[in-house]
């Protein structure tokens, strides 16, 4: 009979829960301007996306022409998301996947690794502020403030540290710049 009464309350313990786990390990929308749509990599439906919206494991968010948008990540992190952008956030690996479009964002000093990843580059952030670009197969990354972020392409990695961008396209190597951070921001 104990075992019953303590069975059932487990149960319902954990299913009371079970939303409030998985609403901390969410992406939330903070802000939407214009056109900008969410939906699940798994069916074509797209919802219109406004400040509120929590986005899941599975689930992206696209803007359109000129349109914008913010996200709290699960990890703290914040990310604004340019116009005609594809972001997808996975919470398990947090890891954002740029598919195309441009983002900035400012990764918080808790010691955890976020993954940017693109068709042809990942970066490895950890305490930074900075910005990612994706053209076709062209991606450009650079830092603003913060650590030197580790960008692995093809195999090899490659450090840029503040006021550096890497631009990369396959079939040619990577090229270095450097820009002017305060003129930048």
């Amino acid at each position: 009979m104990i075992k019953r009464v303590l069975g059932q309350l487990l149960a319902i313990f954990v299913v009371g829960i079970s939303p409030l786990i998985a609403a901390d390990s969410a992406a939330t929308v903070t802000e939407a301007v214009n056109q900008v749509t969410h939906g699940s990599l798994q069916t074509a439906d797209t919802h219109p996306a406004k400040a509120g919206t929590r986005l899941q494991d599975g689930e992206y968010l696209k803007t359109g022409v000129k349109s914008r948008a913010e996200l709290e990540l699960a990890s703290q992190s914040i990310t604004r998301l340019g116009a005609n952008t594809i972001f997808n956030y996975s919470v398990a690996n947090n890891e954002i996947d740029l598919q195309a479009g441009t983002i900035l964002f400012s990764k918080p000093k808790d010691g955890k690794q976020m993954n940017i990843k693109t068709a042809s580059v990942t970066a490895a952030v950890v305490g930074s502020t900075g910005f990612a670009q994706v053209h076709g197969l062209s991606c450009l990354l650079g830092l603003i403030e913060g650590h030197g972020i580790t960008l692995t392409i093809g195999g090899v990695n490659y450090i840029i540290t503040v006021g550096e961008i890497l631009k990369f396209t396959p079939g040619a190597p990577p090229q270095m710049y450097s820009f002017n951070v305060s003129l930048f921001v």
